[in-house]
């Protein structure tokens, strides 16, 4: 609706991939970072700005209740958080729980 009061409708249904689409490249590109071991600082900048600017779209939709400020704000954040969470789960920087430390080591010992 807010696109639509400054934009032709045809480019208005659009904006969706102004925000999400470097969204996703950022992440995708994070992502491919990761695996190999880079460092991504512009692409989590961009990921960054993209999620403030859907927060900032999607509250600005809401009523203004502090309420309906949080429950708008929500779904941008949790993607974010949750794609930090995966990008821990697919980093090689993690280190092996100590218990299985310990097993191999005492391999190398008995080998």
């Amino acid at each position: 609706a807010t696109a639509s009061s400054v934009l032709p409708m045809r480019l208005a249904r659009w904006w969706p991939l102004t925000v999400y689409g470097p969204w996703l490249v950022a992440a995708l590109s994070i992502l491919r970072a990761t695996v190999q071991s880079r460092s991504a600082r512009r692409s989590w900048g961009v990921l960054l700005g993209a999620s403030a600017m859907a927060v900032g779209l999607c509250v600005s939709h809401a009523a203004h209740s502090p309420l309906a400020l949080i429950i708008f704000g929500i779904p941008p954040i949790t993607a974010l958080v949750c794609f930090w969470e995966i990008v821990g789960q697919v980093s090689s920087k993690v280190t092996r729980p100590r218990h299985a430390a310990h097993g191999r080591r005492n391999d190398v010992l008995r080998g």
